[in-house]
C-alpha cells in the first residue's frame, strides 16, 4: 500500500472518530443539563452513566486515531491492522 492510500484511510478514520466524539460530547452535555429531568432517580443516573461511558469510548477512539496518524506521519509506522512495517 502506498503512502497516499494509507494517509487517506487514516484521515478518514480520524475524521470519523472526531465526529463520533463530537456527537458523544453533545449527547453527554445534553443529558447532564437535563438532570433533574423528571425521570425517576435511577433512570437519570443510568442515562448519565451510559452517556459518560459512550463519551469515554469516543475519547479513546479519537486518541487512538490521532496516535496512529502521528506515528505514520512522523515515523512511517503503519497501524497494526495494516500489517507490519513502514512506509517511506
Amino acid at each position: 500500500m502506498d503512502r497516499e492510500s494509507v494517509l487517506k484511510i487514516l484521515k478518514e478514520r480520524l475524521s470519523a472518530a472526531q465526529q463520533r466524539n463530537l456527537e458523544a460530547s453533545s449527547r453527554f452535555n445534553q443529558i447532564v443539563s437535563d438532570v433533574p429531568s423528571g425521570f425517576p432517580f435511577p433512570d437519570s443516573v443510568t442515562r448519565v452513566e451510559d452517556a459518560a461511558q459512550s463519551y469515554r469510548k469516543s475519547m479513546r477512539e479519537l486518541r487512538d486515531a490521532q496516535e496512529q496518524m502521528a506515528k505514520f506521519l512522523l515515523h512511517g509506522v503503519l497501524p497494526d491492522d495494516f500489517g507490519s512495517g513502514y512506509v517511506n
